[in-house]
């Protein structure tokens, strides 16, 4: 009895043993598509390279296209791959095997693993760098200050995303204290690593855009010159608070009120502003045009909007600023749907997992808000902008009539006996005309002709016979029918009938 009972227990070790390792060897695999997924999606070191350049941008190159679309194409590969390839829903058995080994990780002082919170994790910030880079900053702000508190490992390569970046968008809304405040928390959390470099980085150019800002209260007593002086720093806030002192502001200042609410993320106010400059027809072309690149930036880099798109690509063309247009074109091609988004707008949820729902379901409901609160902000210049595209769709889908080219044309002369000549000119002398063809020339009794049309039959666009009256007016016609002692003429839209006499000379437009 008692071997049957080691016996019963040793089978059960065993099976205990088979089980756990295969359900640890389940969870190590699941860790590592995990680690896998992670690194290609917030691509770390791609992620600071485009800081690095948005703040260099900020700086020195804000009206530089080429390197503003350069730079949203890198942006677009982070935080962009395929979310939930990795289904970490764990199967009992893996949280089985994830107990023995968080157990394990436990006693040996380290931390556990929590792989299902970091997938819900990781979708939040997707979504959150998703508002970032469309340069909604409050919103962006908002959600990371959330998952700087729910992100559960202080010392992970998330964090020090989220930290940096939090900083960055609070520098875009303006409250610049603050983020210095969040980057030198930054800075002390991931010393030695990239993200505590460009926390530094970005620290030392919001400092000495703090003290630039002292010396221009200084220096400039007007508002003019400090608008001017602080829009080129990338002082945007400022730049507005001054520009909204002026009363009755130039095109330009109005273009630079614009181009400030846009840094700062105000896009609905800045497109609206954009509009209204390109619609003036008092101001500048130069004006009109840097405003037309601003919305095409948005409707096609920025926000993938076809309808202020296809408006501000039609306004390119008609203002001549058609290399903008086919870079912008070219370089809208290259830049990546955001993923996150298609995903929530197509509620594909992955798994059945109920706080991973919650946590989708949650996301999805701010961004129909986000999307609510955009079409309630922008309703006046999306109904504008959704006739001028109709019309302009319209005349696209309209089939354009196509018309023969006048070559090698000549009048043909029918006479009442059936005989027929050409010429390209007739010279009305008396009661004679003279037929002058190439080197030659007859002349017959004006009484013998029938009509007088063209020797080819051709859909023209404009009429080919030139008709010259002795009171010196032009008459332009298709064709000519002799009536007694008058000509009825052809017209485009009508007829008309002129007496003989008063025709001088007739010649054909032909090339």
């Amino acid at each position: 009895m008692q071997k049957k009972i080691l016996l019963v227990s040793f089978v059960l070790i065993l099976i205990f043993f088979f089980v756990s390792s295969k359900s640890i060897v389940n969870v190590k695999i699941q860790e590592l598509r995990f680690q896998l997924t992670k690194e290609q999606l917030l691509n770390f070191e791609l992620s600071s390279k485009v800081l690095k350049e948005k703040i260099r941008q900020m700086r020195m190159d804000k009206d530089d296209y080429s390197k503003e679309i350069k730079m949203n194409i890198l942006e677009s590969n982070v935080m962009n791959a395929q979310l939930g390839s990795s289904n970490t829903e764990l199967s009992s058995a893996e949280k089985f095997g994830l107990a023995i080994v968080n157990f394990v990780r436990i006693v040996s002082g380290k931390s556990r693993l929590t792989l299902e919170e970091d997938q819900k994790d990781m979708m939040k910030i997707q979504f959150t760098f998703y508002l970032e880079r469309t340069r909604k900053f409050a919103s962006a702000v908002k959600k990371y200050d959330e998952l700087e508190k729910s992100i559960s490992n202080k010392d992970s390569n998330e964090m020090g995303f989220v930290m940096l970046h939090n900083g960055f968008a609070t520098a875009m809304t303006g409250d610049i204290n603050l983020a210095i405040s969040k980057l030198r928390k930054t800075e002390d959390s991931f010393s030695g690593n990239h993200f505590a470099d460009n926390a530094r980085i970005l620290i030392a150019v919001l400092l000495e855009g703090n003290k630039k800002n002292l010396d221009i209260e200084t220096k400039f007593s007007d508002s003019t010159e400090k608008a001017n002086a602080y829009y080129e720093l990338g002082q945007y806030k400022e730049t507005l608070k001054e520009l909204d002192k002026i009363e009755n502001r130039t095109s330009d200042q109005n273009y630079l009120h614009a181009r400030s609410l846009e840094e700062v993320g105000q896009t609905s106010k800045a497109i609206s502003e954009y509009l209204t400059l390109v619609e003036n027809k008092t101001v500048s072309q130069d004006v009109a045009k840097k405003a037309n690149r601003r919305l095409l930036m948005i409707g096609s880099i920025y926000e993938k909007n076809k309808d202020l798109t296809d408006y501000s690509k039609s306004n390119a063309e008609k203002l001549g600023d058609k290399d903008v247009l086919e870079k912008i074109d070219e370089g809208s091609k290259l830049i990546l749907d955001s993923l996150i988004v298609e995903k929530l707008s197509k509620s594909q949820s992955a798994g059945n997992d109920k706080e991973a729902l919650k946590e989708f379901e949650e996301l999805k409901k701010e961004l129909e808000i986000i999307k609510v609160t955009e079409k309630e902000e922008r309703k006046e210049t999306t109904s504008k902008i959704e006739k001028e595209v109709a019309e302009i769709r319209k005349e696209l889908a309209t089939p354009k009539e196509e018309f023969d080219e006048p070559i090698n044309l000549k009048m043909k002369i029918l006479f009442n006996d059936g005989r027929e000549l050409v010429g390209k000119e007739l010279i009305f002398v008396g009661d004679k005309m003279k037929i002058v063809s190439g080197l030659f020339s007859s002349e017959i009794p004006q009484t013998q002709i029938r009509e007088i049309g063209l020797n080819k039959n051709l859909k023209l666009k404009t009429p080919p016979i030139r008709i010259e009256l002795k009171n010196n007016k032009i008459i332009n016609a298709y064709f000519l029918k002799k009536e007694d002692d008058s000509f009825k003429i052809k017209l485009s839209n009508d007829e008309k009938n002129f007496e003989i006499e008063e025709i001088k000379a007739m010649r054909v437009l032909s090339k």
